[in-house]
């Protein structure tokens, strides 16, 4: 299932999304997107979510009682450092990000991935995301 910006309130709320009822039971989730959101949209791209943006949407908006994070590759090294670790470590239920967490991130609590605008990504990288979750001992969703 993708979820459109156009559609993004409804996959959020309601009777406990995916992402929010997981979360709420002490697991974790990712939420992918496909740009950072510095850039300006160009021509006739269509416009995706970006991370900055949904980020604060999500934190101030339909998961306000969660503790939402941002990671992206423009962060600082320290920075990233350390919303990864306070993603590991349980301090961070929901994770707004960008590919930057495709390779090489292990947290076995995260069962949860919301990848926004799938089409933007190639099917090796939907299958290396889709690898960062369900690595503990409860199954994984992604949507």
């Amino acid at each position: 299932m993708w979820l459109r910006p156009k559609r993004l309130r409804a996959g959020w709320t309601g009777h406990g999304s995916g992402s929010t009822r997981k979360s709420r039971g002490g697991r974790q989730a990712y939420v992918v997107c496909s740009r950072i959101g510095d850039d300006e949209p160009t021509g006739d791209v269509p416009q995706t979510v970006a991370a900055v943006e949904l980020f604060e949407q999500l934190r101030n908006g339909a998961l306000s009682g969660v503790r939402v994070g941002l990671l992206h590759g423009r962060l600082p090294a320290d920075e990233k450092d350390t919303v990864m670790r306070a993603f590991n470590d349980g301090d961070i239920d929901v994770l707004v990000c960008t590919t930057v967490v495709e390779v090489g991130v292990d947290v076995p609590n995260a069962t949860v991935m919301v990848i926004m605008d799938a089409d933007r990504f190639g099917v090796s990288q939907l299958h290396q995301l889709r690898g960062r979750i369900g690595r503990g001992g409860h199954q994984g969703l992604c949507s």
